[in-house]
């Protein structure tokens, strides 16, 4: 017996109802849901945003509360497209970042495009890298420093190993220094696309002695899916310019030290 399609006023009370739980929806995953083509979805959407109930974002809504007002990316692009991207800003980050480890260093590299250009310029630099990427392993495999990986799931567009185990494996070493990779930042805190993801880096965070953020100008006043962390659990933010003036004053309030790439 086919499936009975949900009409559109019980759809749509069922979108503001998980909106209002989870504070967004996005596009692929509310339209399994409802069983019904992404297209149809997105219309649900714009009307219910045409009513002023919810906030349009790229790849699903937000609700009013979670916006306030900021931008928000709720699908995350291709690795391909995030690769190209600001590319000569996140190798100015790398650059920066690289001034801050010192031969021996036990390293903790998040996945994240900003975090591989980092990789990239630690080819030659004896130190013990640990990594969720299997882009960076994969990278450095014949190279100088020593790699670790955890076990774990393989998933996401920019391959590595997430869940559970994966998250547990890490929490048994300790490191001088993590370098993470988010989507966004906002007042609220560091944002990222995943929520596995975000359970990874909240585990490299907690056991490292200081904590890097890697993040290039064009994601600040944005925020994502799943927090990473506030601005407290973070030590340094490494970036190509000046925060705006808000948010300036937000990370030095939270001990934020910004190093901005020349």
């Amino acid at each position: 017996m086919p499936d009975v399609k949900m009409p559109a006023v019980q759809r749509r009370k069922l979108i503001l109802e998980t909106v209002q739980e989870q504070g967004f929806v996005t596009v692929p995953g509310m339209a399994d849901i409802c069983r019904v083509s992404e297209m149809t979805l997105r219309r649900d959407l714009d009307q219910l945003a045409e009513q002023n109930i919810l906030v349009r974002t790229h790849g699903g809504a937000v609700s009013l509360e979670r916006s306030g007002g900021l931008n928000v990316d709720l699908v995350e692009p291709s690795l391909d497209a995030r690769a190209t991207r600001n590319k000569a800003a996140k190798q100015a980050i790398a650059r920066r970042a690289l001034q801050m480890i010192d031969p021996g260093t036990s390293i903790a590299l998040d996945i994240g495009t900003s975090t591989f250009e980092l990789a990239d310029l630690l080819h030659d630099v004896a130190v013990n890298i640990f990594t969720n990427s299997l882009k960076i392993a994969g990278h450095l495999s014949a190279a100088t420093p020593d790699v670790y990986m955890p076990g774990g799931q393989v998933s996401g567009t920019e391959p590595s190993l997430i869940g559970a185990r994966a998250a547990q494996h890490l929490n048994g070493y300790y490191f001088d220094i993590a370098f993470i990779g988010v989507s966004s930042l906002s007042t609220e805190g560091f944002f990222d696309y995943s929520l596995a993801d975000a359970e990874i880096k909240r585990t490299l965070i907690a056991r490292s002695e200081q904590s890097v953020v890697l993040l290039d100008s064009s994601k600040f006043e944005r925020m994502s899916v799943a927090l990473v962390a506030s601005m407290d659990e973070i030590d340094v933010l490494v970036t190509d310019a000046r925060p705006p003036e808000q948010l300036a004053a937000a990370l030095a309030d939270a001990g934020v030290r910004v190093e901005v790439a020349g």
